[in-house]
């Protein structure tokens, strides 16, 4: 039942088997290193995953501060290589993407 799973989820939060800090660090760490996917794309995974606003929005932050500018320009050329359009819609894009 509902009130089972909540007791269970409340259990493993106390216990901190289940911290979405951890989380959100760890997989803040694992896309820096070895995708070319910018923050919005990691503060999406965080949503799907669950995690709270705040924790969100606190590591997107460290997110932003860790990414490299190197890293970012390198992106940013290959997104606009990719998309075809008007230029104010490919910036559109790379906006959404950075």
């Amino acid at each position: 039942s509902e009130s089972v799973i909540a007791n269970v989820l409340d259990y493993c939060h106390k216990q901190n088997l289940i911290d979405h800090k951890d989380y959100a660090n760890s997989l803040k760490n694992t896309m820096i290193l070895t995708t070319d996917k910018g923050p919005e794309i990691f503060k999406q995974k965080l949503r799907e995953a669950g995690i709270e606003q705040n924790i969100i929005d606190e590591y997107a932050l460290l997110y932003d501060d860790e990414q490299s500018l190197d890293k970012i320009i390198k992106l940013a050329n290959k997104i606009l290589k990719k998309k075809k359009g008007p230029q104010i819609k490919r910036k559109e894009k790379l906006k959404q993407s950075l």
